[in-house]
């Protein structure tokens, strides 16, 4: 029983030290200020107190009253120069209805006005900020409650974050929630938005003519649903056709791109499907004969193979045959793709020079080369390779069909023999 009775008389102590060693914490002032003997933030007695700068004794620095202990009334806070700094009410140590803070040295006026009820925001509050602009936020039970707009010259300028009880939301969610005392700014946003969409559904559908400094037309094109449909046309500055496509939902269907002299230059088309590739091609040199025609098919698995012809500027056939490319590769230029099957070479007067076969793209089969020998004499060159190495190369006399040279060589290409036969042996064909 005596250590109980002990205890019991320790613990009051205990309390009525903590009591006493807890501060009373001020929303504003300094934290180097004097605000009386006994302090009241210590002691907590009731009153109403001037504090000022401890440095600077004439300098207030926070004006309050104090009723069973906490912040009751007005309430007046002040920078270390004596500027109002804070302005507001307080009913039982809790911050209720408006306060006005100041946290900028330059400005002489209160930046931010919040409302509380009970020491919770509650209602409208507005922020000045730097570049003259005013925030306007809905508080809620301390949390934003619908739209933050973004005021400049006394209307809304734009909108900020939909949140509804501290969480983002989409904006339809916060269409209703209209901030009090600003409905009419609200309708004239909400018209000004109705405006913008119609003239955005306008640009949506629309023709679209570009004019150079001279007023000369150098595209034109029409829009439906933001996207190109029809013919778009480019025009060089003197106003003739430049580049000239029928495109649907902004793809392109066919293409013609022409010379300043007017003068085709290509003509492409294109698959509509999946990323517009390019499946025929015919190119052509400004005298108007042709330079350049191929085809491509597409294969299900993404691969495709090309057949071309390109040509000699006086129009005869320059090489033939078919090149490959997988998935995987760039389609821009398919002339940079590898050869696949028989490749025909000929010279500018439509004469064969040579024949080129390809497997898995590299060199397999048979190769032939028309070429001439020191006396001018014509020879072909018959050149047997095997997944790209060179295995021997048969020279041919081409008038008399006579073999005058046999060479075959080791896989890393170094000679393995060279002999000069001198019966008579066919050629493997007579095409050069």
């Amino acid at each position: 029983m005596k250590r109980l009775l002990l205890f019991l008389a320790f613990v009051p102590a205990v309390v009525f030290a903590q009591e006493a060693t807890e501060r009373l914490r001020l929303p504003f002032g300094t934290g180097v200020m004097t605000c009386g003997t006994p302090d009241p933030r210590e002691t907590r007695k009731d009153g109403t107190y001037t504090c000022t700068n401890h440095y600077k004794p004439s300098v207030p620095n926070a004006k309050f009253t104090l009723k069973n202990g906490k912040l009751d009334g007005r309430a007046y806070g002040y920078t270390e120069d004596g500027e109002p700094a804070y302005e507001g009410t307080f009913k039982n140590g809790l911050e209720d209805g408006e306060v006005k803070t100041r946290y900028s040295k330059e400005r002489k006026r209160f930046e931010k006005t919040t409302r509380y009820k009970a020491g919770k925001r509650e209602g409208v509050e507005t922020e000045n900020g730097y570049s003259d602009n005013l925030f306007v936020r809905p508080y809620k039970n301390d949390q934003i409650s619908g739209f933050t707009y973004n005021m400049k010259n006394g209307r809304i300028d734009s909108l900020g974050d939909c949140e509804i009880a501290g969480q983002r939301l989409e904006n339809e969610k916060c269409a209703g929630y209209v901030i009090p005392g600003y409905e009419a700014e609200w309708k004239v946003w909400e018209k000004e938005q109705a405006q913008k969409a119609a003239k955005q559904e306008a640009d949506r559908n629309r023709e679209v003519v570009r004019k150079n400094k001279e007023g000369v037309v150098i595209e034109r094109y029409k829009l439906t649903n933001a996207q190109i449909t029809g013919l778009h046309e480019r025009f060089f500055n003197d106003g003739k056709p430049y580049l000239i496509s029928e495109e649907k939902a902004s793809r392109r269907i066919w293409e013609k791109e022409y010379f300043e002299n007017g003068q085709l230059k290509r003509h492409s088309v294109y698959t509509t499907e999946g990323a517009g590739v390019e499946t025929k091609h015919d190119e052509f040199y400004q005298n108007g004969k042709p330079k350049l025609s191929w085809s491509r098919t597409l294969n299900s698995d993404g691969d495709s193979r090309i057949s071309f012809k390109s040509y000699f500027d006086n129009g005869k056939l320059n090489v033939e045959g078919v090149k490959v490319a997988n998935r995987f590769v760039g389609r821009s230029d398919p002339m940079n793709l590898p050869y696949d099957g028989e490749i025909k070479f000929y010279d500018d007067k439509g004469n064969l020079i040579a024949t080129e076969t390809y497997a898995d793209r590299k060199r397999h089969g048979l190769m032939r080369e028309l070429s001439y020998d020191k006396n001018k004499k014509p020879i072909v060159f018959e050149s047997t390779y095997k997944d790209g190495f060179l295995l021997k190369t048969v020279t041919v006399d081409k008038a008399t069909k006579k073999t005058i040279r046999v060479q075959e060589f080791m896989p890393d290409g170094s000679l393995k023999s060279d002999s000069n036969p001198d019966e008579k042996s066919e050629s493997s064909g007579d095409s050069l």
